[in-house]
């Protein structure tokens, strides 16, 4: 049986005799024991974010900053907010090819992976469950999604995939923050300057590898298309930001739009990958250099 509590401050889940605290609207857990990616995908599929309710998890993201009109045009800002699944296999081929780009000023091995735009939490499942002594965080903007994910641990937990963080070693570990990665009022989103953004950018700071399936995110407006790059470049306001946040070598993946590099972005690496959605998309994967 699930329990839910909460207030400004802290949100508590209680599940069968294991109490579980998340502060500030944060949640962190740890997987019980790595799965192959197949097991994985079953598991998300099936048990924390079922395929059968993905209509559900569409209507949260209309829900979310209060409804859109029948149609949006490209150049809405709104459709930064667009909910999106991208394929398992993708983000393991893009994730895959990522991590021979990263470099360690640490001696634990522990890889720091951020998805930026989380949703749901789907892709932060997946990837705590696969992928061995990693840290795993979940990034959302939207309360309805953050709490989706929430519900979700809890019934990772109540079905034995997750248990509380008591600091095993070599285990993987998932948390989801709600807040704006900007650290700044948006204007769909009132909320956003939540008492976890403190949090977010500690997050940020000592990202390894960040993800995000920015296919319909902003462009920058002065300059939409690299020729040099031969991409679809990001809106300053995230590469910037991003570029003032993360550490150098962060090595950041985004789908169909590259990171600029004039705030020290690198492009190393691009890959075609199956995206059914969009009928196909291109991983870009930059380094920051600062």
């Amino acid at each position: 049986m699930l329990f839910c509590a909460s207030s400004k401050q802290s949100k508590a889940l209680l599940i069968g005799s294991a109490f579980l605290v998340v502060q500030s609207r944060s949640l962190s857990l740890i997987a019980s024991k790595s799965l192959s990616r197949d097991e994985a995908r079953h598991v998300v599929d099936h048990a924390l974010c079922p395929i059968h309710q993905e209509r559900e998890r569409n209507l949260a993201a209309l829900e979310a900053y209060g409804g859109v009109p029948a149609s949006i045009t490209n150049d809405d800002p709104r459709t930064e907010y667009t909910y999106g699944e991208f394929p398992y296999n993708s983000v393991d081929e893009l994730v895959d090819r990522s991590q021979k780009y990263v470099t360690r000023r640490d001696d634990d091995g522990r890889t720091n992976f951020v998805d930026l735009g989380s949703g749901s939490g789907r892709l932060v499942f997946y990837q705590c469950l696969t992928r061995r002594n990693w840290e795993t965080h979940g990034i959302e903007i939207s309360q309805q999604f953050h709490d989706l994910a929430l519900g979700s641990c809890a019934v990772g937990h109540a079905e034995g995939f997750f248990g509380p963080d008591t600091g095993q070693p070599d285990a993987s570990r998932l948390a989801f923050h709600h807040g704006n990665a900007l650290g700044v009022e948006d204007e769909f989103f009132a909320h956003t300057r939540s008492e976890d953004n403190e949090r977010i950018q500690r997050v940020l700071s000592t990202a390894h590898i960040l993800f995000a399936y920015s296919s319909v995110w902003e462009t920058e407006r002065t300059q939409p298309f690299s020729q040099d790059l031969q991409a679809m470049i990001l809106s300053s306001k995230w590469s910037e930001r991003l570029a003032e946040v993360c550490p150098q070598g962060c090595v950041a993946i985004t789908t169909d739009r590259a990171l600029s590099p004039d705030f020290g972005w690198k492009l190393v690496d691009r890959a075609d990958v199956e995206n059914p959605s969009l009928f196909g998309s291109t991983g870009f994967i930059s380094v920051l250099e600062k």
